[in-house]
């Protein structure tokens, strides 16, 4: 989910050594990582659309992660809490002001793209021979959820209007309880083994609770509890991050490729998605303290653009997934068994290249004319 741009190198001083935090820096490679996690979300709703058509798409050495594609949006929470932890350091919101600004900042940041994306869908279907405006599914109720960042409370099915926005519901519940984490991960060794105790006994009982399925039906419909769980686990990953968690140079080095390679292996075995969890927090750590060949390969304008418009790109995949699939089924099923991998893959690439194009339009347009709109707001 957004946390506002945060490429950058984060840290001076000898790489070899804990290094002095700066709140004015940004972290290196994080940009970047969001950008991929929200394409791989994306492939992961366009892999289950062809395979519904029947054509078996392959996915090569990723083909897990890809699958397991859901599960990057838990990477967006973690990475959320771990940029928050560093933008507001050692602040715990004092006052009720800052805590105001603090939420007026992060709901600018979230708001008025959602907002647009959900008018959009109930103007669409006020076209006539449209589908009706409401449905089993699509109800009044859902609709006053979707507008006010409820769907993440369990009222009802999460899947309802915008499919992907109860991420969005549920980031704000985390940001509402920002200051409540950030207080008790506060700085410190013992405040930070008291804190990542209670995040990692917090993931342990998910794990114990539905231990043969990936998560179970709380986290899964009651979204909120989803979001502000990873969330946390950013913030004490952050926290045992600023302990010193890399020091050394070698540690470096190999943490990279390391995680990634966990990452990839993990979503190829039917392992607890907990413990993908683990995987994602030591990646994004170890993306921070990469070397500089891969930061430099991740800080390329390419790539952080791609961060930079992800939000777009993860809530607008919503009217690319209607049309691809509505492309898709207008043709005969027997028609794309004749179809190779490579025309399938070229025509996956297209559309997502038209939703990239797309986001960036409404990230120049919508996004950052509204996020600038709004903090004025708030200083008046």
């Amino acid at each position: 989910m957004p946390v506002g741009n945060i490429s950058k190198n984060v840290f001076a001083g000898d790489a070899s050594s804990t290094r002095t935090w700066d709140p004015r820096s940004e972290l290196a490679g994080l940009t970047s990582l969001r950008g991929i996690a929200a394409i791989i979300v994306v492939l992961f709703h366009m892999e289950g659309v062809v395979d519904r058509l029947g054509f078996d798409l392959m996915l090569g050495p990723f083909g897990g992660v890809i699958e397991n594609g859901y599960l990057f949006v838990d990477m967006f929470f973690i990475l959320s809490g771990f940029v928050i932890a560093h933008v507001y350091g050692q602040k715990t919101f004092p006052d009720a002001k800052s805590y105001r600004r603090f939420l007026w900042n992060r709901l600018a940041r979230i708001y008025p793209l959602h907002l647009f994306v959900t008018v959009v869908l109930v103007t669409t279907r006020l076209i006539p021979n449209s589908p009706p405006v409401f449905n089993d599914t699509n109800t009044p109720a859902s609709l006053v959820s979707e507008v006010f960042l409820l769907k993440s409370l369990g009222f009802h099915d999460p899947f309802t209007w915008n499919d992907v926005s109860w991420s969005v519901s549920a980031e704000w519940f985390a940001y509402l309880l920002a200051p409540v984490i950030l207080v008790v991960a506060r700085p410190g060794r013992s405040s930070t083994r008291v804190a990542v105790g209670v995040i990692g006994a917090a993931w342990f009982g998910v794990a114990l609770i539905s231990p043969d399925s990936p998560l179970p039906d709380f986290v899964r419909h009651a979204t909120a509890v989803r979001g502000v769980l990873g969330f946390a686990t950013g913030v004490g990953v952050y926290r045992l991050h600023r302990g010193g968690l890399v020091r050394s140079m070698a540690l470096r080095v190999v943490a990279f490729p390391l995680t990634l390679v966990s990452i990839v292996a993990l979503t190829s075995f039917d392992v607890h998605d907990v413990l993908l969890m683990v995987a994602f927090s030591a990646f994004i750590v170890a993306t921070v303290h990469a070397p500089d060949p891969i930061l430099r390969l991740l800080d390329c304008k390419p790539l952080m653009h791609l961060g930079t418009i992800s939000y777009s790109v993860y809530l607008l995949q919503m009217f690319a997934l209607l049309i691809f699939q509505r492309y898709l089924t207008a043709k005969p099923s027997h028609y794309w068994e004749g179809v190779s991998q490579g025309s399938m893959w070229l025509l996956i690439v297209l559309f997502i290249g038209g939703l990239v194009v797309v986001s960036h339009l409404t990230y120049r347009t919508i996004e950052r004319p509204a996020q600038a709109a709004m903090r004025k707001t708030f200083d008046r």
